[in-house]
């Protein structure tokens, strides 16, 4: 009888453990689950940088600035801006994705044509973006690989 009583009370500490040990298992799984779930939802909810998503102020879609030349050999690039209002300020230049000082458009008036000379290569990627007097850099208007 003693054997029994020890090996049933033996028995009764193991369940005990094991059901401590399944608490804390749980525990520690719940955890990692909230964890796993806030990750995702902080992904999902982080803002995109696009500028397609930002909404722009009608003036940066009235503005219409084109590229209408690159000449690489020459580092000339030469915009032209259409009809439509808006106080234009500076230009932004992207060159293969890298910023070029904004420079100076004010005076590209609608109808107007201007030259910029740049560090142009062949095969380079060029993006122009308009900066309204307000200082509002408005998205690309417009893109030209040299």
């Amino acid at each position: 009888m003693k054997k029994s009583k020890k090996h049933e009370k033996s028995r009764v500490k193991k369940n005990r453990n094991n059901s401590r040990n399944f608490i804390i298992i749980g525990i520690v799984v719940g955890i990692i689950i909230i964890i796993s779930i806030a990750i995702f939802l902080q992904k999902d909810s982080s803002p995109d940088t696009k500028t397609d998503d930002i909404i722009q102020p009608p003036q940066c879609l009235s503005i219409n600035l084109k590229i209408s030349e690159i000449n690489p050999n020459t580092n000339m690039l030469k915009i032209s801006r259409g009809i439509g209002k808006g106080d234009l300020s500076k230009i932004k230049i992207l060159v293969n994705g890298n910023p070029i000082d904004n420079l100076l458009a004010s005076d590209i008036k609608e109808g107007a044509t201007k030259i910029f000379i740049i560090n142009i290569n062949p095969g380079d990627n060029v993006e122009i973006a308009p900066i309204l007097k307000d200082g509002t850099i408005c998205a690309i208007s417009d893109t030209k690989i040299a």
